[in-house]
């Protein structure tokens, strides 16, 4: 019996789930914005994060 591909969660909302770090998603948040860097608009980074999706 072959093995089925599905999309992978993204691991780090699996540790979040988990419980691990506690309930701090400042990796997983920085993390995001660094791979998809220039695909969005950062309007507020404080304690909240805001973005925008640019047209494309």
């Amino acid at each position: 019996m072959a093995l089925r591909r599905t999309t992978p969660t993204p691991t780090f909302h699996l540790a979040y789930l988990a419980g691990a770090r506690g309930s701090r998603p400042k990796a997983a948040i920085d993390g995001f914005l660094k791979v998809h860097k220039g695909l969005y608009e950062l309007l507020h980074k404080q304690y909240q994060v805001a973005i925008r999706k640019l047209a494309g």
